[in-house]
């Protein structure tokens, strides 16, 4: 059986200076549902999931807000894995 349950949240990153163009796109134009965010983040309800998108003065390699969250049974099990392969998750 999978320990794998679903997605958490995605977080993407997008142009500060199209704030409000984002809101836009997201709300009326794909309908999602906005939720309160902290600070200039945006976040989106996707049924259980969230998407949060991060605010950046521009894209770059050096600029990796990214994420995704999985909810997970197997908390410490999945830990171990990821560390044995010589990852480094940020829990």
């Amino acid at each position: 059986m999978s320990s794998r349950l679903s997605i958490e949240s995605v977080q993407l990153s997008f142009l500060s200076q199209r704030h409000q163009a984002v809101r836009d796109f997201y709300r009326r134009i794909i309908g999602l549902e906005e939720v309160q965010g902290d600070g200039d983040r945006l976040r989106f309800a996707l049924g259980d999931a969230t998407l949060s998108l991060s605010p950046v003065d521009e894209v770059s390699r050096a600029v990796k807000p990214d994420y995704l969250a999985i909810k997970a049974t197997a908390y410490d099990d999945i830990l171990s894995r990821l560390q044995l392969a010589g990852h480094h998750p940020v829990c």
